[in-house]
């Protein structure tokens, strides 16, 4: 066992350890932006330990509560995977300027990338970025509406293979602040750490940030129910 965690420290002082890569590691944001019919299109960069990713996201209120998204992320050198999931918002804001909001999300996704190790070394980017990879990701976000204003907690935990390389656990918990204009443009930060784990290792970091831009647009199914919405509220 020492001569394990012997091993270990060595390989994390190097850099060289062998680990699938995360499915999906923007955040999201802060819950309750969807309404039902609404279309989102936005995007997001990461800074995961030393790896710069990102990439675009969209998405589509199917009722109040439940929407769909899909998206992908490329960090160069390391992976790009295509993902897609699912949003529950059991506490929606339901067009309260103050509310609790909570969601919980759950996705798939596949592509390319992890870093395989060995005794003699690692193996370089341009066979790290052939390598098949995917797994699923499930997460839970809790958040705050102030108005134009949302401070929010997000944990995730996703599981991810990749060819010659251990099943990777990667769990983040998050914390962040969005920022709405006109409910349209949302604007939002985070950071916080992570959990990385395989037989092979188990990493602990505060290297987390994350940041993203999205608009939602309003359909005229969106419009509708809340003109309906209105009118129910009125007559109460």
């Amino acid at each position: 066992m020492a001569a394990a965690l012997s091993t270990a420290i060595v390989m994390f002082a190097s850099g060289c350890v062998s680990v699938a890569p995360p499915v999906r590691m923007g955040q999201y944001g802060a819950p309750g932006r969807m309404d039902a019919g609404m279309v989102e299109a936005g995007g997001g960069v990461d800074l995961y330990g030393l790896a710069l990713s990102g990439g675009p996201s969209l998405g589509y209120g199917i009722t109040q509560k439940v929407s769909v998204e899909a998206g992908a992320e490329v960090a160069e050198g390391e992976r790009a995977i295509g993902w897609a999931g699912a949003r529950y918002t059991p506490l929606h804001p339901d067009g309260r300027r103050f509310a609790l909001t909570l969601d919980l999300e759950g996705g798939a996704g596949a592509g390319v990338g992890g870093r395989r190790c060995d005794d003699e070394g690692c193996d370089d980017d341009a066979a790290d970025f052939r390598r098949p990879a995917g797994g699923g990701y499930l997460g839970v976000g809790l958040g705050g509406k102030l108005a134009w204003f949302s401070p929010w907690l997000r944990l995730r935990t996703q599981v991810s293979v990749a060819e010659e390389i251990p099943v990777t656990s990667t769990t983040t918990a998050m914390a962040g602040l969005q920022f709405s204009i006109a409910e349209v443009a949302h604007i939002y930060v985070s950071s916080g750490g992570y959990l990385i784990a395989n037989r092979e290792l188990t990493r602990l970091g505060w290297f987390v940030v994350d940041g993203g831009l999205s608009f939602t647009i309003a359909t005229p199914r969106t419009r509708r129910m809340r003109a309906e919405r209105a009118q129910r509220a009125a007559r109460e």
